[in-house]
């Protein structure tokens, strides 16, 4: 197996989905929570300084201290200043909104607030709209939750409703802690992957040493992927996603039939058929029967058709195993051929026929 296969082949001990594109979600993921665990609080105590000068309004000041402080530091999780700015907007704008729907109902306030301030958390500019959006409403669905949840602990005959700064660090905070759930299901949805669960699939019905060449295709695949999402502009990059599925699928289905014809030749072993036709030769030489050879004889050839055909069987596992690596080489000279060209777009001549010749392999 090539240099790359075996880098990306983890050991016994290791996750097999360690690779840098999942790592890199996990830190964003890490990040997030951070940035809610102390913009939450901190937020509740900006919004208490205010209602002291301001002399209440308690929900406006709450709102739009949550949305605009959270927006801020929804920008530290990405550092292209263009995206940075918009994160800070999409904060402020849905604490705005938070306000203005604040006297038809908390909870819808929080729910179309809390969305626009998850988009805040989500969005890129290279994420499918539907995607952010999606995401978005999950952030708003938990606000409102979160809100909920503070109004009933902070009931006005309550303790820590006559208690100003606690009452409203304690409010932020809880709906903070509960924006983080969202981050969770992001963070899996960063995993999920058509091919990715195709490959997981496989990697539970194999054993041992089988795993392995599925475990290195697995990592080379995610890398792949995170190569491409680099480049944004080129109409090459979805053709080179597409060859790369091709690849992977082809892989798949070889692997599974190499496993079926594995398990077929353990269990059609030639062993006890050569050792019967060999007493079958015996008693057709000594026999002098001559009806009796003749079944002799049609029971010897009926044997050494199973033999050639169980035969055929074992060949087959080889081929199959050898078209397994050629895949496997084809999925690591994809990589290869991003990793070497910057940009898709500036190499396109390059690109495209390297990706003619990769998908000729799947063709056949």
């Amino acid at each position: 197996m090539s240099t790359l296969i075996t880098r990306s082949t983890p050991s016994p001990q290791q996750t097999p989905m360690s690779t840098p594109r999942h790592q890199s979600a996990q830190r964003m993921y890490t990040k997030e929570l951070i940035v809610l665990a102390l913009c939450a609080p901190l937020a509740g105590l900006v919004s208490s300084g205010l209602q002291v000068i301001a002399g209440g309004h308690a929900w406006p000041l709450g709102a739009l201290s949550f949305g605009a402080i959270m927006g801020v530091g929804a920008s530290f999780l990405d550092y292209r200043e263009s995206t940075s700015t918009i994160r800070v907007v999409l904060g402020v704008v849905g604490g705005l909104l938070m306000v203005a729907l604040g006297g038809l109902s908390p909870l819808i306030a929080a729910a179309v607030g809390g969305s626009v301030i998850g988009a805040a958390f989500c969005w890129k500019p290279e994420e499918s709209m539907a995607k952010t959006a999606g995401f978005s409403a999950m952030y708003g669905v938990a606000l409102a939750i979160g809100v909920f949840i503070a109004t009933t602990m902070i009931a006005p005959e309550g303790a820590l409703a006559d208690i100003p700064v606690v009452r409203d660090v304690v409010a932020t905070t809880l709906w903070g802690l509960v924006m983080m759930l969202p981050g969770g299901a992001r963070l899996g949805q960063w995993q999920q992957d058509e091919i990715m669960a195709e490959f997981k699939g496989l990697r539970a019905e194999l054993k041992g040493p089988a795993r392995e060449p599925i475990d290195g295709a697995m990592a080379t695949y995610e890398r792949i992927v995170e190569e491409l999402e680099r480049e944004t502009h080129s109409s090459l990059r979805t053709r080179a996603l597409n060859v790369a599925q091709e690849i992977s699928r082809a892989l798949i289905a070889l692997t599974r039939r190499a496993k079926e014809l594995g398990e077929t030749s353990e269990r059609m072993s030639t062993d006890a058929l050569e050792v019967r036709a060999q007493t079958l030769t015996q008693r057709i030489h000594a026999s002098r029967d001559k009806a009796l050879r003749r079944e002799l004889q049609a029971a010897h050839e009926e044997i050494k058709e199973q033999i050639v055909a169980r035969r055929r069987i074992q060949v087959a596992c080889v081929r199959v195993e050898a078209r397994q690596q050629r895949f496997l080489t084809a999925l690591e000279r994809l990589y290869v051929t991003l990793v070497q060209h910057d940009t898709l777009s500036a190499s396109q001549g390059a690109v495209a026929d390297s990706l003619d010749d990769l998908s000729r392999i799947t063709e056949e």
